[in-house]
């Protein structure tokens, strides 16, 4: 019995050894696992990038904005829905000053157009979605313009582009112009930065400016981790333009918690609060 087992020995090595060999050959290479990591991660990636953009699509194949006329007060406000094509706003009304003629629909672009209000002067009214070149549109315009001196620039916008409402508001900040949110208008998403950049910041009392976290599409196709950072810089970099324009950066509080399909709507007592608003306009 013995010798029986000892010369079957040798054949369960071996048999043993094939089925390894057998399982290990039908095991993804490295290669290929690297790979289908890599495809997962670009899959997320693009989902990503295209259900940030889906609604800009939108909107650019023709799809007009809407408006949600508020009932309640400024002051009452906080938390609502918002979308690219609905937009929050205030029921019309004469009384709420400084007072300018906003445009009735929004464009997907910024629109740019002089104004003058009794008591501040001429300024430039920019009314519309902050779309990509618009920085550079702001410059030649402000430079075309004839006559008196700009004072002020005025904001009427439901957001956009990140990073050209930075570039803007440092435009605005560079020149020592005022900002403005006349009554009935409101500046969301991306356009507080613009507002951020003026050397005085004033508010109608019956205006809305509200915040929200935000996407940085322009480097989405790639995997997530470094989609992820990318995002997280722009972050950095929102901070640092909101601080270096003196805003009081517990607002990022409310920009951070608060999700892309909702909008963070400050009080009047917030707007001092964070030293977004240097003067508070009330009604004639």
């Amino acid at each position: 019995m013995h010798s029986l087992i000892t010369s079957d020995t040798p054949y369960h090595k071996k048999n043993s050894k094939s089925n390894m060999m057998w399982v290990l050959e039908k095991l993804p290479s490295a290669k290929t696992v690297i790979l289908f990591i890599f495809w997962i991660q670009l899959t997320s990636a693009l989902m990503v990038f295209f259900l940030s953009q889906e609604s800009l699509f939108q909107t650019r194949k023709g799809i007009e904005y809407t408006i949600e006329e508020i009932d309640s007060s400024p002051s009452e406000l906080r938390t609502r829905k918002f979308t690219r094509t609905t937009i929050p706003t205030l029921k019309k009304d004469n009384t709420q000053r400084p007072s300018v003629t906003l445009p009735s629909k929004i464009s997907d672009q910024l629109d740019f157009s002089v104004v003058k209000i009794r008591g501040f002067g001429k300024g430039v009214l920019l009314s519309g979605e902050i779309a990509d070149g618009d920085a550079q549109k702001f410059v030649e315009f402000i430079k075309n313009v004839k006559g008196l001196p700009i004072e002020f620039v005025a904001l009427h916008s439901p957001g956009g582009s990140v990073m050209e409402a930075m570039i803007i508001g440092e435009e605005i900040r560079e020149r020592a112009l005022k900002t403005m949110l006349p009554g009935h208008s409101y500046c969301y998403s991306a356009c507080p930065y613009i507002m951020a950049g003026g050397i005085e910041r004033i508010f109608s009392s019956y205006s809305l400016l509200g915040v929200h976290q935000h996407f940085f599409p322009d480097n989405m196709l790639i995997p997530v981790y470094f989609a992820v950072q990318s995002v997280q810089e722009g972050q950095a970099k929102t901070f640092r333009h909101l601080k270096q324009m003196g805003i009081n950066t517990e607002i990022m509080e409310h920009i951070l918690s608060t999700p892309p399909e909702e909008i963070y709507v400050l009080s009047t007592e917030e707007l001092e609060k964070y030293n977004f608003a240097t003067e508070l306009i009330g009604p004639a």
